[in-house]
């Protein structure tokens, strides 16, 4: 059975190993350059990415369990722990190996909030002051005094 990998999974391995050269080759704003890159040996990488998942890819197959339909291997049964709720579109998915098995972990994206800037004029109501001082921490416009922490007295004792 050959299994060939999904080219965006190939892309994002390579794109940690390209952020790096490009960090070793090109220098900062200052003129310096990263050092050289250490070489990771093939068990380095944990997990790897599906940049385009969806909900149609969470499946239920014949004997009722839930399956994640990756591309170009075919369905994989997980336990599905916590329901996506509605109005929420899964995103982007990422197969995680650790010492007690492999992970799936979804990104999901919530449309379901509208969004919309508020405006708030700044007006005498809704504005509050604060002074900094010497004797006093801070003064707020209320008037009130903030005395100056004194986290090395309190601990002196000890």
């Amino acid at each position: 059975m050959d299994k060939s990998i999904h080219s965006q999974v190939l892309q994002d391995v390579v794109q940690p190993v390209q952020t790096t050269m490009d960090n070793f080759t090109k220098p900062d704003k200052n003129g310096k350059t990263s050092g050289r890159p250490k070489f990771k040996g093939k068990h380095y990488y944990n997990s790897l990415s599906y940049p385009q998942l969806s909900n149609s890819h969470i499946v239920k197959n014949a004997n009722g369990r839930f399956c994640i339909n990756l591309p170009k291997i075919g369905l994989v049964p997980f336990v599905y722990n916590r329901l996506i709720p509605a109005g929420f579109k899964v995103k982007t998915g990422t197969v995680i190996r650790e010492a007690d098995g492999w992970y799936i972990s979804f990104t999901i994206e919530d449309k379901t909030v509208p969004l919309r800037s508020v405006e708030i004029q700044p007006t005498e109501d809704n504005s509050k002051g604060m002074d900094l001082g010497l004797l006093h921490y801070a003064v707020t416009s209320d008037g009130e005094f903030i005395e100056v922490p004194k986290f090395f007295r309190f601990s002196e004792h000890r």
